[in-house]
């Protein structure tokens, strides 16, 4: 199982009483049920922008890393895609060769 990280995800209220309702009866957590409907439809939205996602990689090979990990050091940074072809460097990390 993958480690869970905690981040704030807002939801129009109709959203959270849905999730409520399934929270009554399978029973979880709200927090929960919201973790696996979006874990559940990710790779839908992925898919569908694979070609944009496929611009992130031979970037994220430039920097010896995954895909996500350069997407959240981007992310955390406030570098975006456009930024992406001038940075040279990221703080703590080495080029790779």
């Amino acid at each position: 199982m993958s480690r869970k990280v905690q981040t704030q995800l807002l939801v129009p209220e109709i959203l959270r009483d849905r999730a409520d309702a399934l929270a009554l009866v399978i029973p979880e957590t709200r927090a929960e049920i919201l973790r696996r409907a979006v874990e559940g439809h990710i790779g839908k939205l992925e898919y569908a922008y694979r070609e944009q996602l496929a611009q992130l990689d031979p970037h994220a090979k430039r920097f010896g890393m995954t895909r996500t990990e350069l997407a959240g050091l981007m992310v955390k940074q406030g570098i975006t895609l456009k930024d992406l072809p001038e940075i040279e460097s990221f703080p703590g990390l080495v080029e790779s060769a």
